[in-house]
């Protein structure tokens, strides 16, 4: 699932990482964020505003408002997430 950062920092840098630790949430279930029972932390790399991400994680990171689904920004009506 492809991922965007908004803002003119993010889309102009060639290189932005957020670290992200989606097990520590309760309604957090995927087994693969976890390893032997302790939640795995995951570093996101976004290139020019964008990367590349599995969909739990990618859904995970939109709902969280960690990330968009689109570069476009869209009035409020018009999201999905």
């Amino acid at each position: 699932m492809k991922i965007f950062l908004h803002g003119a920092v993010a889309a102009r840098s060639p290189r932005t990482a957020s670290i992200v630790r989606p097990g520590e949430h309760p309604e957090s279930d995927p087994s693969e964020w976890y390893k032997d029972g302790v939640p795995v932390q995951f570093e996101v790399i976004f290139h020019y505003g964008a990367a590349e991400v599995t969909n739990s994680l990618g859904k995970y990171m939109v709902q969280q408002g960690m990330a968009k689904t689109t570069r476009l920004i869209l009035p409020k009506e018009f999201r999905t997430a």
